[in-house]
């Protein structure tokens, strides 16, 4: 249904578009299009070529997204769930910039046997794989930036980042997805991303390397 309701509303305001214009060049011969904000703000970010940011719950709901994009022709970035290890194939192929939230899964408890017993084979699969998800989408040459959202605690982020790093993921890709590829895709690199003059500078200062979560 949701998927429905979002192709809808873009066909909508491809029409939209097309009904103003038609009236403004024979305002005569028809009838005027009640005016509708939505419909003007969505046009106007389709002409203009806006990057349309879209959440993915899962994997399946990551490839819908691809499919809406390339049905629409959207300049598509990817609000990710971190289960996107599960299926790279669609990524590798459209190359969406993805947000990757830092929310990894809590250890199960495993300590009583009928606690453990609760757990399906699934939960306990992505609670040891989901770490490894950025290292994949970056091995999947897959521009990744990373966002604290879903966190319980922010102190977290640099923990969970870490745990990512002990997975796979270089120095250089977790850096870059803090610095150049946020500003790259935000179209900010001539004054972000980068420690140089005459740019914005945001600096956290640790007593050692910043990707040991213990400093």
């Amino acid at each position: 249904g949701t998927i429905a309701v979002m192709r809808q509303s873009l066909y909508d305001a491809d029409w939209y578009a097309k009904a103003q214009a038609i009236y403004a060049k024979h305002p005569d011969k028809n009838e005027r299009v009640k005016e509708n904000s939505a419909l003007s703000a969505l046009a106007q970010a389709r002409s203009s070529q806006m990057h349309f940011l879209i959440k993915a719950n899962d994997e399946l709901a990551v490839q819908r997204a691809i499919e809406l994009s390339s049905e629409f022709d959207l300049k598509l970035w990817i609000m990710g769930s971190g289960y996107e290890y599960r299926r790279l194939n669609g990524l590798r192929k459209a190359q969406p910039f993805m947000v990757l939230p830092l929310n990894f899964p809590d250890a199960p408890d495993v300590s009583d046997p009928y606690l453990a017993a609760q757990y399906s084979t699934e939960q306990l699969k992505h609670w040891d794989l989901a770490p490894d998800n950025a290292r994949e989408l970056v091995s999947a040459g897959i521009d990744i930036a990373f966002t604290p959202q879903g966190l319980k605690d922010a102190k977290h982020f640099r923990k969970n980042l870490a745990l990512a790093m002990s997975r796979g993921l270089s120095e250089s890709a977790a850096l870059a997805a803090l610095t150049t590829h946020p500003a790259r895709h935000f179209g900010l690199t001539k004054t972000h991303g980068k420690i140089k003059r005459g740019y914005h500078a945001n600096f956290v200062v640790v007593d050692g390397p910043y990707f040991d979560a213990d400093n």
